[in-house]
């Protein structure tokens, strides 16, 4: 990607609105989890939420849920923010985590200058998404900034019409100056790549995860207690094989993909 990004023609600010009531959107969430619950499965198999599921987001005003008012949206908390996010992920992690970025942003969006705001809000359907790993691709030109890189993360971003990325200006004075630039999604090219601990369940997932966990007891935990790792993991996934036997969870899909249910202790006492 590497595309001067030019201002847009200063649209005028939306007329300020009465706000709907946050019982009435917590009861409009609940309402679609039956409707995410059933697409989980697939959500996990497609590797990405769906944009089914943003446009009933979008329809149910949720994505205004903290955007500024000016631009339509009505100026709701990080409070109420956290339980629609909850409500969502109750039924689907997927569905909590972008449905949770795709109102985040929204607030983000809003400490940009007022011009950038406009570009963004100039269709109120518009959806933001993020990477802020920083390129050091970036300079000040004529008319805005030219910006070129590769940005991992950056959950929701084939239902986004824009994208907030970190970028690294160079400074001859000093350190690089951390800057965040709003990137229309059109000048982008999205590049799916292989995550280990992400997909469907699987011994190599698992593994994965309990590596990742046993690291991060070791470097915050003290020295005496690192002995009773492996037998709290063991306690925990004792639990992982009572719902695999009740066919309840992940650990029912991971016996249910073919895979033994002794495997799963076997894997927490391999992993170094």
């Amino acid at each position: 990607m590497e595309e001067s990004v030019q201002l847009a023609k200063t649209v005028p600010f939306a007329a300020k609105q009465t706000r709907t009531e946050f019982p009435v959107l917590l009861d409009r969430v609940r309402e679609l989890k039956p409707i995410f619950r059933d697409s989980a499965r697939d959500t996990e198999t497609n590797r990405r939420v769906s944009k089914k599921t943003m446009d009933l987001l979008r329809d149910a005003e949720l994505t205004k849920l903290v955007r500024p008012a000016r631009f339509g949206g009505f100026e709701y908390g990080l409070t109420e923010l956290a339980q629609i996010a909850f409500e969502l992920g109750s039924v689907c992690g997927s569905t909590g985590w972008c449905g949770s970025l795709a109102m985040c942003y929204q607030w983000m969006t809003s400490f940009f200058p007022l011009e950038g705001q406009r570009d963004v809000w100039s269709d109120p359907d518009n959806l933001v998404a993020g990477s802020y790993n920083p390129s050091k691709e970036c300079e000040i030109v004529p008319g805005g900034i030219k910006l070129a890189g590769t940005w991992a993360y950056a959950s929701n971003c084939e239902n986004s019409q824009w994208i907030m990325l970190g970028a690294l200006l160079q400074n001859a004075k000093g350190p690089p100056d951390v800057m965040w630039c709003l990137v229309p999604m059109a000048d982008a090219v999205v590049d799916h790549a292989y995550s280990k601990s992400a997909g469907r369940a699987s011994p190599l997932k698992a593994y994965y995860v309990e590596r990742n966990r046993l690291y991060t007891v070791i470097k915050n935990f003290p020295f005496s207690m690192l002995a009773l790792v492996k037998f709290y993991a063991f306690a925990r996934y004792f639990w992982h094989l009572l719902f695999m036997m009740t066919r309840t969870g992940k650990a029912a899909e991971f016996r249910e993909s073919g895979h033994p249910p002794w495997l799963l202790p076997f894997l927490v006492f391999a992993v170094p």
